[in-house]
C-alpha cells in the first residue's frame, strides 16, 4: 500500500511539472537549446559572428568600451523584431578573451511607447513562453531567464528639464549569472509580492458638468465618460481611455485613481505602483478627449 502511495504521489508531481513547464516555455523550444541570440552561441569570436551575418553587419571604425570590458566592432541596422523594422543589434565582445558575451537589441524613440512595449512582449512570449519576472517602476523591465541565456527587456527613458534625453526601448541577451538572478528575483518579489491597495474595481469620479461622471477601473487604467439625463439630453457611456496602461499579469485591483485638478476638463491619472502620471481630459467632442502621459 505505502508503495502504492508513494508512485501516486510521484506520478503526480511529474504531471504537475510538466503542466507548469508547458505554460512557461514553448513545447517546440528545448531550454538547453537557448545558448545565445538567434543562431549564436556564446564564445563565439568575431570571425564566427561575421560568417553568420556577413552581409549585414555594419563595422564600427571606432567603437567604445562598454561597462563590463566589453566592446562592440561591429552591428547590424534596421533590424525588424515584431511590427517594427527599424531596431539596431549590437555585438558585445570581452576585450581580454574576445568571446562574444552579450547582444544588445534597441529602439530608440518610438512613437507609443506602451503598443511598442505590448507588441514586442507579446512577441518574445510567442518565442520564449510567458516572463519570468516583471519588475515595475516608473518604467517596463521584464525577464526571461534558463540555465545558459537571460533576455533583459526594458524601456529607459532619461529626462532633463522637460527635455527627453534618452527615450529607448533596450532588450539585453546575455549568459545568466548568479549573483544577477538573484537580484532580478529579489527586486521582483519585492515589487509585487504584497502590493495591495484599498479600492473598489470600479471607482466613480464627478466632474463640474452636472450630468457627467468618470468611472475609473483601477486595475488597469481604462477610463469612460458616463452621462445621464432626466430630459432628451444625451445619456450612456463613452470611451475615454480603452486601452490597457498596464499588462495583464500586472493587474492590481486598486492601482490606478484619479485626482480633480481646477480645470473642470482635465484630471490626473496615477499610477500608484509605479508613479507613472497621466492627464485625462474629458470632453463632449472625440477630437478633445485624450489620456496622454505626463511621466
Amino acid at each position: 500500500m505505502k508503495n502504492n502511495y508513494n508512485f501516486l504521489v510521484t506520478l503526480t508531481l511529474m504531471l504537475l511539472s510538466k503542466i507548469l513547464y508547458s505554460q512557461s516555455v514553448p513545447a517546440h523550444i528545448p531550454t538547453n537549446s537557448l545558448v545565445g541570440w538567434e543562431n549564436l552561441v556564446w564564445g563565439m569570436t568575431e570571425e564566427d559572428v561575421k560568417n553568420k551575418y556577413s552581409n549585414r553587419l555594419k563595422h564600427l571604425d571606432k567603437f567604445g568600451e562598454y561597462s563590463d570590458s566589453l566592446y562592440c566592432p561591429f552591428e547590424i541596422e534596421n533590424y525588424e523584431l515584431s511590427y517594427y523594422k527599424n531596431l539596431s543589434v549590437s555585438f558585445l565582445f570581452h576585450l581580454k578573451s574576445k568571446k562574444l558575451e552579450r547582444v544588445y537589441v534597441v529602439l530608440d524613440n518610438p512613437d507609443n511607447v506602451l503598443s511598442v512595449v505590448r507588441n514586442i512582449k507579446s512577441t518574445l512570449e510567442n518565442q520564449y513562453g510567458r516572463m519570468h519576472f516583471a519588475h515595475e517602476k516608473q518604467y517596463f523591465d521584464f525577464n526571461w531567464i534558463f540555465p545558459n541565456l537571460l533576455i533583459d527587456f526594458q524601456h529607459d527613458v532619461i529626462k532633463f528639464d522637460k527635455q527627453v534625453l534618452l527615450n529607448r526601448i533596450f532588450l539585453s541577451f546575455s549568459k545568466p549569472s548568479k549573483d544577477l538572478v538573484s537580484k532580478i528575483k529579489k527586486e521582483s518579489e519585492k515589487n509585487y509580492k504584497e502590493t495591495t491597495f484599498n479600492a473598489s474595481i470600479y471607482e466613480m469620479y464627478p466632474t463640474e458638468n452636472y450630468w457627467t461622471f468618470l468611472k475609473l477601473d483601477t486595475r488597469n487604467g481604462k477610463i469612460w465618460q458616463v452621462h445621464f439625463n432626466i430630459n432628451e439630453g444625451f445619456e450612456g457611456v463613452v470611451d475615454l481611455n480603452s486601452e490597457s496602461l498596464t499588462f495583464n499579469d500586472q493587474e492590481i485591483q486598486g492601482r490606478f485613481r484619479i485626482i480633480p485638478t481646477k480645470n473642470m476638463y482635465n484630471f490626473l491619472l496615477l499610477d500608484q505602483l509605479t508613479g507613472r502620471t497621466y492627464q485625462v481630459q474629458w470632453n463632449t467632442e472625440l477630437l478633445n478627449r485624450s489620456v496622454t502621459l505626463i511621466w
